[in-house]
C-alpha cells in the first residue's frame, strides 16, 4: 500500500520548473504553478487556451456562492452551503495565425518551459509554437499579480518570428462565461460591458449572493508602435474581448502586455487609475524581497528540501499576509475549488502561527474573523443544542457550510483551536490587551459551548464528550476522545486565566464585562471543576494515552495489506466500513502533544 511520490518538476532552491509539457499533469501543474496576493487568486492554466484537461479557474477572496442542499427532518443540518465562486478570466487569450489557431493539445510545439520564480513571484512559459506549414514563432509569457496593490495584476507576451514575417492575430480580454465545475454551470450575470482605446471593462454579479467583481484591462507593448493593422470590440453575454491584427517581421521580438484591475464591488471610478506594467512588476518584486529577507529558511545541502520549504512560505505569504480584512484563508488557497475555497481548523492550529512570527497584523486579522463573525456561531451552538458558540468546520461568511453532519455537528475541534490560537498568538506575543479585547469574548462563549455540549459519566466522578469525532476523521460517535477532552480542558482553564488576570489589572473593566456577557461566579467555578474533572484516556503502567475509550479493543487492520487499487478509500469502501477497525486518518493523540509539547515530557 505504501503511496510514492514521483518527482516531476526540476530541483531548484528559487524556482519551480517544469521542462517539456506533459499533459498528464496538466491540472496538477495548474494547481502548483497558481498565484495569489490573498485579494484574488488564479490558477496556472495556459492563457492562449487548451482544449484538453484544464481548470480555468479565477478566484476572488470573499466572493462566494449559495446553493441549497437537501433538506433533512433533523434539527442541526444545514440547509444552505457556501462557497468561492470561479469569476473573471482576466488573462483570456487566443493566437490565430493565417486560419491556424493555437491549442497545445492540438498543435505542434518545442522547447516548452514553464518557471515560477519564488524570489519575485512571476510565472514564465516559452515554447516554439511550430505551425502546419513549417513556419515558427517563439512564444513568451509571463504573469504576475501586484503584492503593492492587490487590485492590479499583469500579463506579458513576446512574440518572436523566427522564419518568416506575417501577420498574427490576437483575441485578448475578460470572459465571465466559465464554469463553476463543483455545480456544473455559471453563476455570473454581467450587465455592464465598455470597450475604449486598447481597453475593456465587464461587470459581473454572482447569481444567488449578490456580489460583484468589476475587471478591467489596458493593453500596451511594442507591437502597438508601428504594427498595428486593425482593432475590433467583440461583446458577447458575459465576454468582452479587443481583437487585434499586427504584423511581425522575422526575428524582431514584438511584447504585448496587459494590465488588469480587478475591484470587489461596482464603483467604476475607480477604474480611473491605471499603472505600468514594468513598475507594477518591478513594485511586486521588491516587496517579496523584503519578505525573503525576514521569512526565508535556508537549508544547505538539500536542494530538494530548499525547494519545499520555500515553496511552502511562499504559499503562505501569497494566499494571507493582511491585505484585505475580514477575509480567510481557505484550505486550498485561492488554487481551486476543492475545499469550496472554505476555512476549517487549520487556520488556528497550522496556519496562524506562521503568521504570529512572520506578520502580527495579519495573525490578528484571522482572529479577528472569529470575533466578527461570533454570531453566527451562537446561532449554531442553538442549533445543536448547546450554549454559547459553536464555530463551524468549514466556512466562509461564519455560517457552517459542512453538509456532512458527522463533521458539522460532531467536531469540536474547530472552537477549541479557535481558542487554542488565542492562547498561541499571546504567548509569543505578550499582547494582552488584544487578548482582553478581542479574545475573551470569544473564549467566555466556546467556554460556555464546552460546558453543554459535554456530561459527566454516570457516577458523576469525571466529564467528558460524547458523541464526538476528534481530528481523526475515520472514528465517528466515540466517547472521551483523548484529543477533545484535553482541548475542552486547556480551553476552560485558559479562559478563567484570562478572566483572572484581567480583574486584576482593570477591575472595572472586568466587572462591566461580567454584567455585559451575564457572567456569574456560580458559571466560573463549573468551569473549574469540568476542567479538574475532565477525563483524559491514559493508562499509567503502559504509559499510552488511549485515542477514545475502546480504541485499544477495536479490530485491527494492516494498512500495508490494503490494495493500492483501493484509495483513495472514500470511493471504493462502503462508508461504514471505514469506521470499523482502528485505522488512523489523522493521528489525534500525536496532535494534542504537539500543541500542547511542553506539557508532555516524553
Amino acid at each position: 500500500m505504501a503511496k510514492i511520490a514521483d518527482i516531476y518538476y526540476n530541483t531548484d532552491p528559487w524556482s519551480i520548473i517544469e521542462e517539456d509539457f506533459n499533459p498528464d499533469y496538466a491540472l496538477v501543474s495548474e494547481s502548483i504553478f497558481s498565484l495569489g496576493n490573498e485579494y484574488m487568486g488564479v490558477r496556472g492554466y495556459f492563457d492562449e487556451g487548451y482544449s484538453g484537461d484544464r481548470l480555468v479557474g479565477s478566484y476572488f477572496n470573499g466572493v462566494y456562492e449559495s446553493q441549497k442542499v437537501e433538506a433533512s427532518s433533523y434539527k442541526g443540518m444545514i440547509d444552505r452551503t457556501e462557497f468561492i465562486v470561479n469569476s473573471v478570466d482576466w488573462l483570456y487569450l487566443r493566437i490565430e495565425i493565417d486560419g491556424e489557431i493555437l491549442d497545445l493539445s492540438e498543435s505542434m510545439f518545442k522547447d516548452f518551459r514553464r518557471e515560477l520564480n519564488m524570489r519575485t513571484s512571476v510565472l514564465s512559459r516559452s515554447y516554439i509554437w511550430v505551425l502546419k506549414d513549417g513556419r515558427e514563432l517563439k512564444l513568451e509569457f509571463e504573469r504576475f499579480l501586484s503584492m503593492k496593490d492587490a487590485h492590479y495584476g499583469g500579463q506579458g507576451l513576446t512574440m518572436t518570428a523566427l522564419n518568416f514575417t506575417g501577420g498574427v492575430l490576437i483575441s485578448a480580454g475578460l470572459d465571465f462565461s466559465n464554469i463553476h465545475h463543483m455545480v456544473g454551470k455559471n453563476l455570473w450575470d454581467c450587465k455592464e460591458i465598455y470597450t475604449g482605446e486598447r481597453m475593456c471593462s465587464i461587470l459581473g454579479t454572482t447569481i444567488n449572493t449578490n456580489q460583484s467583481v468589476l475587471s478591467a484591462c489596458y493593453f500596451e507593448g511594442s507591437v502597438f508602435e508601428d504594427n498595428l493593422i486593425n482593432e475590433e470590440d467583440i461583446v458577447e453575454d458575459k465576454k468582452v474581448l479587443k481583437r487585434y491584427s499586427f504584423n511581425l517581421k522575422m526575428e524582431k521580438p514584438e511584447t504585448f502586455t496587459r494590465v488588469i484591475k480587478n475591484i470587489k464591488g461596482d464603483n467604476p471610478h475607480e477604474l480611473t487609475s491605471k499603472s505600468d506594467y514594468d513598475n507594477l512588476k518591478d513594485e511586486s518584486a521588491k516587496w517579496w524581497d523584503e519578505v525573503w529577507k525576514a521569512s526565508d529558511i535556508r537549508i544547505d545541502g538539500d536542494e530538494l528540501n530548499q525547494q519545499g520549504i520555500r515553496y511552502c512560505i511562499f504559499q503562505m505569504h501569497q494566499t494571507y499576509h493582511g491585505a484585505d480584512k475580514g477575509t480567510i484563508i481557505g484550505a486550498k488557497g485561492l488554487t481551486g475549488e476543492a475545499y469550496s475555497g472554505n476555512t476549517f481548523w487549520d487556520t488556528e492550529t497550522y496556519c496562524l502561527p506562521f503568521y504570529i512570527f512572520n506578520n502580527v497584523e495579519a495573525a490578528k486579522n484571522l482572529l479577528n474573523f472569529r470575533l466578527i463573525t461570533l454570531p453566527e456561531a451562537k446561532d449554531r451552538a442553538a442549533a445543536l443544542d448547546c450554549d454559547g458558540a459553536f464555530y463551524p468546520i468549514a466556512t466562509i461568511s461564519g455560517r457552517e457550510c459542512c453538509s456532512l453532519w458527522q463533521h458539522a455537528s460532531l467536531q469540536l475541534q474547530a472552537s477549541t483551536a479557535v481558542a487554542y490560537g488565542i492562547r498561541h498568538y499571546e504567548n509569543v506575543t505578550m499582547d494582552e490587551k488584544f487578548v482582553f479585547e478581542t479574545g475573551l469574548p470569544i473564549l467566555i462563549e466556546v467556554s460556555r459551548m464546552l460546558a453543554s455540549r459535554g456530561a459527566w459519566n454516570s457516577d458523576k466522578t469525571r466529564y467528558g464528550y460524547y458523541g464526538v469525532m476528534g481530528p481523526d476523521e475515520f472514528q465517528m460517535m466515540v466517547n472521551n476522545n483523548c484529543y477533545s477532552n484535553y482541548m475542552g480542558k486547556v480551553t476552560f482553564e485558559y479562559t478563567l486565566d484570562v478572566l483572572s488576570r484581567y480583574q486584576r489589572e482593570d477591575k472595572d473593566g472586568y466587572m462591566s464585562s461580567m454584567q455585559g456577557y451575564n457572567l456569574s461566579s456560580n458559571e466560573l467555578d463549573n468551569w473549574s471543576k469540568l476542567a479538574e474533572h475532565m477525563y483524559i484516556p491514559y493508562d499509567d503502567e503502559t504509559k499510552l494515552f488511549e485515542q477514545h475509550e475502546g480504541y485499544f479493543d477495536l479490530p485491527h487492520i494492516d494498512i500495508d495489506k490494503i490494495p493500492i487499487e483501493d484509495f483513495p478509500l472514500y470511493h471504493h469502501w462502503s462508508y461504514d466500513r471505514i469506521y470499523r477497525n482502528d485505522m488512523i486518518k489523522q493521528p489525534d493523540v500525536l496532535m494534542m502533544m504537539l500543541l500542547y509539547n511542553r506539557k508532555f515530557t516524553r
